[in-house]
């Protein structure tokens, strides 16, 4: 229901290599479900 739905965080943890393309049909798709708290993080690749 909307109530639950405006408690609920997504969390995306997107490579660094992704494409931001993918990423905003990622949004759109959430927009779209009414999904407004996104929480995006990424990690750094290491070379070793």
């Amino acid at each position: 229901n909307e109530a639950e739905r405006d408690q609920i965080t997504m969390s995306l943890k997107v490579d660094v290599e992704s494409k931001m393309g993918i990423v905003s049909d990622v949004q759109q798709e959430l927009r779209e479900a009414n999904a407004r708290k996104i929480l995006y993080s990424s990690v750094q690749s290491v070379d070793i």
